[in-house]
């Protein structure tokens, strides 16, 4: 019964059917979150500065303002370190709350909207080309 459990475990973290092994690994890489011997992720003291730029961009559909019911199914206390580590800087982008004396210094924006998203434009051309490419038809398909 023991390696009937592995195997499903093993099978529904396989990146061919979840991805989910993926996913840890890119966080892993990221300094996150830590993989325990025992198995166990955790969170890095200190992960909330080191998250990507489309996590705080993503964070304005399900922060606690927006998402007071938690429909997106976020830990509170994932949202509240998110909350407290870094704040909206209009609509230009993202910098660290709670470092006063940098704010107060130079008022420095970490993360750029702009700079992202003209990468995801990019990105997404790039990505459409080489599906067109690959699935040999253009932009006109039938």
């Amino acid at each position: 019964e023991s390696w009937n459990d592995e195997w499903i475990i093993t099978y529904l973290s396989s990146n061919k059917i979840t991805g989910l092994s993926h996913e840890i690994d890119v966080m892993e890489n990221l300094d996150l979150i830590t993989v325990n011997p025992s198995g166990s992720i955790d969170l890095k003291p200190g992960w909330e500065k080191r998250v990507p730029q489309i996590i705080l961009i993503d964070m304005k559909e399900w922060g606690t303002e927006v998402d007071p019911h938690n429909l997106f199914c976020i830990h509170p206390s994932v949202k509240s370190a998110l909350e407290m580590a870094w704040e909206r800087v209009d609509d230009y982008g993202w910098r660290y709350a709670n470092e006063t004396d940098a704010i107060e210094e130079n008022n420095e924006v970490v993360f750029d909207d702009e700079e992202y998203y003209l990468r995801k434009q990019i990105f997404e051309e790039n990505f459409n080309n080489f599906v067109n490419e690959d699935s040999g038809m253009g932009n006109f398909g039938i």
